[in-house]
C-alpha cells in the first residue's frame, strides 16, 4: 500500500492525525462529530486530510457505521453525483456502493420525447437550421438531425410529403 501524505491512524481506543512531518492525537468524539453534524465525508477530509478508505476505517474503528449514513443518504432520493460531491468519491464508487447495498440505480432526470409536429414546428421558427432547433428543444444536434430526417423520410413513403 502507498503512503500518503496526511492520515488517520487509529491505534486502540485512540486516533491519530498526521504527516511525515508531525503525528498528533486526535479527540474521537470530535472526530466522529465532524460527520454526526454534516453527513458529508468531505467535511471530514477538510478537518482531517486522508485518503476516503482511512476516514471510513477510522470511522469504523470508533464505532461509527459509514456505510449506514451512505443508505440512509441515497434511500433520501439523493444522486449519486449529489453523493459523490457530499462525500467527496467519484459517482461509480457511489453507483457501486447502491449496488453493495441492493438498491435499484438512481434513475436521473427522464429522456426528453417530443412528438413530430414539435420537432417540424421548430425547424420551421428556427428558419430551417437544425443547430438552432435543436438548442431550443434542449437535444443534442445529431439526434435532432437524424430525427428530422427520419420523420421526413417517413411522411415522405406515406404520401405526407
Amino acid at each position: 500500500m502507498a503512503l500518503t501524505r496526511q492520515w488517520v491512524w487509529p491505534r486502540g481506543s485512540e486516533l491519530y492525525a498526521g504527516d511525515s512531518a508531525a503525528l498528533t492525537r486526535v479527540d474521537v468524539v470530535e472526530f466522529v462529530s465532524v460527520i454526526e453534524n454534516t453527513g458529508s465525508l468531505r467535511a471530514l477530509y477538510e478537518r482531517f486530510p486522508a485518503s476516503r478508505l482511512q476516514l471510513i476505517a477510522a470511522l469504523a474503528h470508533v464505532g461509527f457505521d459509514f456505510d449506514e449514513l451512505l443508505e440512509r443518504q441515497i434511500k433520501q432520493n439523493m444522486s449519486d453525483r449529489q453523493l459523490a460531491q457530499l462525500h467527496r468519491a467519484d459517482p461509480k464508487w457511489i453507483a457501486a456502493k447502491r449496488a453493495q447495498f441492493g438498491l435499484p440505480p438512481y434513475q436521473g432526470r427522464p429522456t426528453l420525447r417530443y412528438t413530430d409536429e414539435a420537432i417540424l414546428a421548430a425547424y420551421k421558427r428556427h428558419h430551417n437550421n437544425c443547430s438552432a432547433a435543436a438548442r431550443e428543444l434542449g437535444v443534442d444536434r445529431g439526434t435532432f438531425h437524424a430525427r428530422h430526417q427520419r420523420i421526413l423520410t417517413t411522411r415522405r413513403n406515406n404520401g405526407r410529403g
